[in-house]
Parts: C-alpha cells; structure tokens; sequence
C-alpha cells in the first residue's frame, strides 16, 4: 500500500467525522508519512507499521461518538478535499471511485432531461391547468345547473387532469433525481 491509497483510505473511512477533526487525523499521518521518510523508510513499510487505516478510522469514531453530541455530521456527499502537503503536484483525497456505470447514468440523465423533462414538464402543467379550465368554463357555462350528471362529468374531467398532470411532473421529478442521485 502506497500513502496515496493510505490517505485515500483513511479519508473515505473518516467521511462522518466533522471536516476540521478529519482534517487533523489526516495531518497528523502525513507527518507520520513525512517522518518516516526523513528516517529512510519505504512508503510501504511505514503503512504496515501504521496499521489498517480502515481500523485506525474506526478508532476515531468510535471515539467520536462517545463524546456528547457526536454526530453532528458533515455531509459525507460534499467532503473537503485535503491536499498532499509532501508533493509539487498536490493530489487532492479521495480518488473518486468509478463505480462503472458512471457513463450510462450520464447519458440516462441527458435523454430524461432532454426527451422526457423538457416537454414533459410543460405538458403536466398544461394538463393541470386544463382541468383547472374545464371546471371553471363549466362553471361560468352553467353546466351544474343545468343537469347534476353533467356537472358530476365536469367535475371528475377536471379532477382526472389536474391529477395526471401533478403525477406527470411527480414522475419526472423522480426520474431525474434517481439519475442524478446515481452520478454524485
């Protein structure tokens, strides 16, 4: 195990810790990583003498949650990157992980954008604005005091588009959001 994937690891397991605790651990081995190398040691050897940095993270919030009012969490969804402080290059942690359906996620979201939420959206809220002009010409036509069967006819016409309209902007919601849920 390289420091990178060390680093990298410790950090993924630390993501509930809050970001200015997970910032000092993270600090704290790299100093570990820099003194090592200063004394002649591989990067290698100074991970086995570190241990499991997935053990090591499962110290900390262990720790963490014994304190009183632990878990008052950061967002694991939007972590602030740490930098490699040892290299001219800095690498921010973590590596994102390529979970492989990346691309097709992707290109989902594109077409629900493009072939189902662009007229999609509109056309629920012109069906629900339709029903909505169904009762109210209904109304203003006198239809309900004409005949209480008419009146039953325009009412559920008018309730039966509003609804498919509401369920047509509910579905597309939904759609784009599991897509989108997919890429972060």
């Amino acid at each position: 195990m390289t420091k990178n994937d060390f680093l990298n690891t410790l950090y993924q397991s630390l993501l509930y810790l809050p970001a200015k605790e997970r910032q000092e651990i993270l600090q704290d081995y790299e100093e570990h990583f820099a003194a090592g190398i200063e004394e002649g040691k591989a990067e290698e050897e100074i991970c086995r003498a570190l241990g499991d940095p997935k053990e090591i993270a499962q110290t900390y919030l262990q720790q963490n949650k014994a304190r009183p009012g632990a878990y008052k969490q950061d967002s694991p969804s939007n972590p602030a990157p740490v930098r490699n402080a040892g290299t001219a290059a800095a690498q921010p942690y973590p590596i994102p992980p390529d979970n492989g359906n990346r691309a097709l996620f992707t290109v989902l979201l594109v077409l629900d954008i493009v072939l189902i939420a662009l007229p999609g959206i509109p056309a629920g809220f012109a069906l629900a604005a339709a029903g909505a002009v169904v009762l109210v010409a209904s109304i203003a036509a006198g239809i309900f005091a004409s005949s209480a069967l008419l009146a039953l006819f325009f009412i559920s016409l008018a309730v039966a588009l509003v609804s498919a309209g509401v369920l047509v902007i509910l579905l597309i919601v939904w759609s784009l959001r599991a897509c989108y849920r997919q890429l972060r």
